[in-house]
């Protein structure tokens, strides 16, 4: 598996060919120069060449005109406030330092968490990630490069199938939930590392969940639509299933619709909209009511399983 590696210099050549370079931006990379500058990952590598700057540039990458210098700060600074004694925000970046925090606390994990064993961190991770999912979406999609950087470097013993647990139990749900693209870029990267498929399917074991609402996430030019499932938590009751916990959203991919086997219709119209479609752009909102119809008497009030493949 290959390795992130971005230089500093790389990466200041990347954000000024993007026009994103500014005053605030080259105090930032000063800052995780002085606080980042020895540390090094488990293999050796440099912490910053290998993590920090590509995360944030991927992350200027995706927001692309978007990624406004508090964005990209926030990138840079997404492990700082966990893994350093930085406290001056507000003093060197005095109109940004709200944003910047608004996009950086809610991934920011206790310092206790450096002490918990593995059974501890998989319980930690329950509250941090009913944080998460309430943080901004420049948050949400940070910890998503973060996480695929992290599984893209790989790792070893113990520490490998942590990860892989952590990966699989907490940041493919909450991928799946927030940008279908990054998910499939995290499930290609935990693939690699060792890490087994989830699938959709009926009559299977794994996790049963009753689907309340199917609908279609609006695409932008040039990317391709999401396809979601509102899904209750099912478990066996006077009813045959009644409803435990919270709805939650799951976005598919269109592996996923393929593993549900249904009609041949179905999987066409699926493709024309979860891959870059070739259909006319203005064509897309008939082929999503076709598709949502379709999926609608097929699934509505069926109970799928989520289950390892």
């Amino acid at each position: 598996m290959r390795k992130p590696h971005l230089t500093q210099k790389k990466f200041r050549k990347k954000l000024v060919k993007m026009g994103l370079m500014n005053f605030w931006i080259e105090r930032a990379i000063g800052i995780v120069e002085k606080y980042f500058a020895h540390k090094k990952r488990d293999d050796g590598s440099s912490f910053l060449e290998q993590h920090i700057y590509p995360v944030a540039y991927e992350t200027a990458v995706f927001f692309e005109k978007a990624a406004t210098a508090d964005v990209i700060i926030a990138a840079l600074f997404h492990d700082l406030f966990e893994d350093t004694d930085y406290s001056d925000l507000a003093r060197d970046f005095p109109s940004l330092h709200k944003e910047i925090l608004r996009d950086t606390m809610p991934l920011t994990k206790g310092r206790e968490t450096d002490r918990m064993t593995y059974e501890q961190k998989m319980e930690y991770n329950k509250k941090y990630f009913r944080g998460l999912y309430r943080a901004t979406h420049v948050s949400r999609i940070i910890k998503l490069l973060d996480r695929i950087n992290n599984l893209s470097c790989g790792a070893k013993g113990p520490k490998r199938e942590f990860y892989l647990l952590e990966t699989r139990e907490f940041y493919l749900p909450f991928a799946r939930s927030t940008d279908r693209l990054l998910y499939e870029r995290m499930l290609k990267a935990y693939e690699k590392l060792g890490g087994k498929r989830t699938m959709l399917g009926f009559g299977k074991k794994g996790v049963k969940f009753k689907v309340h609402e199917i609908g279609i996430h609006s695409k932008e030019r040039n990317r391709p639509a999401s396809l979601y499932f509102r899904l209750g938590l099912a478990c066996q009751g006077p009813d045959k299933f009644r409803i435990k916990d919270r709805v939650i959203e799951l976005n598919l991919t269109l592996q996923d619709v393929m593993a549900l086997h249904l009609d041949s219709t179905i999987t066409e119209l699926a493709s024309k909209l979860l891959e870059v479609p070739d259909s006319p752009y203005e064509h897309w909102e008939k082929i999503a009511a076709d598709l949502t119809n379709r999926l609608d008497k097929k699934l509505m009030n069926k109970t799928l399983t989520l289950g390892m493949e």
